[in-house]
């Protein structure tokens, strides 16, 4: 087995890919769809979302026979399995072990031991809590990954299904007008964009969520979530969400247009600022022409029954695992 640097300019390259992917999700119609034919310009194809990337098309003498995405952002950062595919006819024969063992490998090397995954399960929702493929989690687990408690997943809205008080809410935005509050939605290059986008970015530090900094980083907001939705107490952020119109890509995935995270200050929480946001940046989305929107977030959360109230529903569910790869 051979491993050959995925290049993703190399038009042979693109198409293994895509037909793999095909193959992969032939009996899921969302992602069959969506992958192959408009991921050519985003995500795992154009190489953005990896700083370092330790990307390979795997051959036995001039055969392709499967591919890996493994990435990080950066010194210090954990390592991303973000995909593992072997061809049906070649499974059952230890490659997808020896592959893995590779990756593991090459991430011993570096500063950051840590190697996180998040295997795609088809399987349907018990009680709102997706299921794994018994064969994908003991893959995984009896090489000693661990699965974290919490499931994630992605939930999807579209102008159909979205909906809301209209009344209530009404009420409680000219409320929360009186009190001082004003809703803003800001693109980038927008006058006044870069201070809402700083604030939020301090702010997921101040609420102390962990990583969620990162989606209001210059650099990320620019190739994967360009408006900024904020409700503004005088001139401080008291609730925010960023959101997408086109197409983007967390992780390696190439999902269409993204919403979220939403963070509302601790200071100022019980007064509707989150619905607030919700509505109005959907809203925004819808009129610019978007078909459907993603949003990632725990599977059996508060959050999710929340956002659930607005007509998302868990569409894709995930489970994350990580491994600590000590020498």
């Amino acid at each position: 087995m051979n491993l050959t640097v995925l290049d993703r300019n190399n038009v042979e390259h693109q198409d293994y890919i895509r037909r793999s992917l095909m193959e992969c999700y032939q009996d899921d119609p969302r992602a069959a769809k969506s992958f192959p034919e408009a991921r050519a310009q985003c995500g795992f194809m154009n190489g953005k979302n990896y700083i370092e990337d330790f990307s390979r098309i795997i051959t036995i003498g001039q055969e392709k026979i499967g591919f890996f995405l493994v990435g990080r952002d950066g010194a210090g950062q954990p390592w991303e399995l973000g995909f593992l595919w072997i061809t049906e006819s070649k499974r059952k024969q230890g490659l997808g072990a020896e592959a893995l063992r590779l990756i593991e490998e090459e991430v011993r090397k570096s500063d950051e031991k840590k190697l996180i995954t998040v295997p795609h399960s088809k399987r349907s929702p018990v009680n709102g809590v997706p299921g794994f493929k018994p064969a994908v989690l003991h893959f995984f687990v009896k090489r000693g990954y661990t699965v974290q408690a919490r499931a994630a997943g992605a939930y999807h809205v579209s102008p159909w299904n979205f909906n809301y008080d209209s009344d209530k809410t009404t009420a409680r935005n000219q409320k929360n007008e009186q009190d001082g509050c004003r809703l803003v939605q800001t693109k980038i290059n927008d006058d006044g964009y870069e201070a809402i986008r700083s604030q939020a970015e301090d702010l997921c530090r101040r609420e102390e969520k962990a990583g969620w900094e990162a989606f209001f980083r210059e650099d990320y907001t620019r190739r994967e979530r360009e408006y900024i939705c904020a409700v503004l107490h005088g001139e401080e952020v008291a609730a925010v969400c960023a959101y997408s119109v086109e197409p983007c890509s967390p992780g390696i995935w190439g999902w269409g247009p993204q919403w979220g995270p939403l963070l509302t200050d601790s200071r100022y929480r019980g007064r509707g600022l989150a619905g607030w946001v919700i509505t109005e940046s959907l809203k925004r989305q819808f009129a610019l022409g978007v078909q459907e929107v993603t949003l990632w977030t725990g599977a059996d959360s508060n959050n999710s029954r929340m956002y659930e109230r607005y007509g998302f529903r868990l569409s894709v569910p995930w489970f994350f695992l990580e491994k600590e790869l000590v020498q």
